[in-house]
């Protein structure tokens, strides 16, 4: 997480998406798929409940990006 102002944080990783339930029975474990790169806006005025206000998704399964490493 990166400070943007006083009541916002930026977050850069990778997007997911939730397994669904018969891949999850079938390997017997609950997981998700990686996708793009996630950057998003994060408002922090109120600390204990951060919302999500914007993302943007770049790519699909298998960008990366030095940003995510450092």
């Amino acid at each position: 997480m990166h400070p943007y102002d006083e009541n916002h944080i930026i977050g850069i990783g990778k997007d997911t998406v939730e397994a669904l339930e018969d891949e999850e029975e079938w390997r017997n474990l609950d997981f998700a798929w990686y996708q793009g790169i996630k950057i998003a806006l994060f408002d922090v005025s109120d600390f204990d409940n951060p919302k999500e206000v914007s993302k943007i998704i770049i790519g699909d399964r298998g960008t990366d990006s030095p940003a995510l490493h450092d």
